[in-house]
């Protein structure tokens, strides 16, 4: 096993983790993109899901937008300073790390997406969790990971030597009663534990709109939530009951104290087993539909309602003769989940 531990932050150290097929992390990024093809992600999952030719775009073509749009910035900054804070309960170390990030000016539009704003949202949501959090952060030794099936990891550690599991990107290998073994990738956000000891995968999910039911009901159905369960009862061995969905309000009201908009709100989405290993099939099935869409060289356009909201719009309304790459996006390559995040 490969092992190598590097200052991140300066707050914790990190490991980079390669299974014993693998003679270094530089072997194993080269098998990585090699086998591209069959890797699979929750983010790809939805992709090819919902449409086969958007998942060329971005998983074969590798085109990205020059500029990420500001939601998605303030989303990700966000992100930084509750990821932050969870792993150390240190909200000043939270802001500090938040304006570490490189983020852009949202625009004179958009104040409650400004950084000062965003700072004022995790603070609060720091203040509200430590009066009514029901959930600990799950931290493992090194020897409590089943890492027999694990192909490669990033995991940060404590000074004890204990594994924090957010925001830890991991690659490894699913048992699959219905056909192949499947290759799968993800990023949960934070295996945590509630009081009465049931594990769970808390998400965060920041949004512009207020957190009303019908937007956190398109969440109780998810490929993604799913996923990420099965792949940490099969790296620990234990059960995950389900996904906590953590409601993060960042719109125009979000830093006001008269607001009536909900700014924290959490729901639990229970999966059994019957639903992990329809996961898996499901897993199975696209896996064999990128397969089939490879050897045809073809990969077909979903041409229906949902295209209105694909930035790739701007390539398939074309002729297929004048098709090109949009000058406010690019080609990229494939990312290993072994480079810095």
């Amino acid at each position: 096993m490969a092992r190598n531990l590097n200052e991140v932050d300066g707050f914790m150290k990190e490991m980079v983790w390669v299974g014993e097929q693998f003679s270094s992390p530089e072997d194993f990024k080269a098998w990585e993109i090699e086998n591209q093809h069959r890797i699979l992600s929750p983010s790809r999952i939805s992709s090819i899901s919902s449409c086969p030719r958007k998942y060329q775009h971005q998983y074969r073509d590798f085109i990205r937008k020059k500029e990420t749009p500001n939601y998605m910035s303030a989303g990700g900054l966000i992100h930084t300073g509750v990821d932050h804070w969870y792993v150390t309960k240190d909200i000043e170390g939270a802001i500090e790390a938040m304006r570490a990030v490189d983020y852009p000016d949202a625009g004179a539009d958009a104040d409650h997406l400004q950084a000062p704003a965003l700072e004022i949202v995790v603070r609060n949501y720091a203040d509200h969790w430590t009066q009514h959090d029901a959930y600990d952060p799950l931290t493992v030794t090194f020897d409590e990971m089943n890492l027999d099936s694990v192909l490669a990891a990033r995991w940060r550690t404590t000074d004890d030597g204990k594994i924090i599991l957010a925001e830890s990107p991991f690659m490894m290998i699913v048992p699959n009663p219905h056909g192949e073994d499947l290759i799968v990738t993800g990023i949960p956000d934070l295996p945590v534990i509630d009081y009465g000891g049931t594990r769970y995968i808390l998400d965060h999910k920041s949004t512009q709109g207020y957190i009303s039911s019908f937007w956190k009901s398109k969440y109780s159905i998810s490929d993604q939530f799913r996923t990420y369960c099965v792949m940490e009862s099969q790296l620990l061995g234990v059960t995950f009951a389900g996904t906590v969905l953590d409601a993060i309000y960042m719109g125009k009201y979000a830093t006001s104290t008269t607001s009536k908009a909900v700014k924290f709100d959490r729901d639990p989405y229970n999966f059994d087993e019957t639903m992990l290993d329809e996961t898996i099939q499901n897993m199975n099935s696209w896996v064999n539909r990128i397969a089939d869409f490879t050897r045809e060289d073809y990969f077909p356009q979903s041409t229906g309602m949902y295209c209105g909201g694909c930035f790739f719009k701007d390539i398939c309304k074309e002729p297929v003769w004048a098709r090109e790459v949009p000058l406010d996006s690019e080609r990229g390559t494939a990312r290993s989940i072994l480079d810095p995040r």
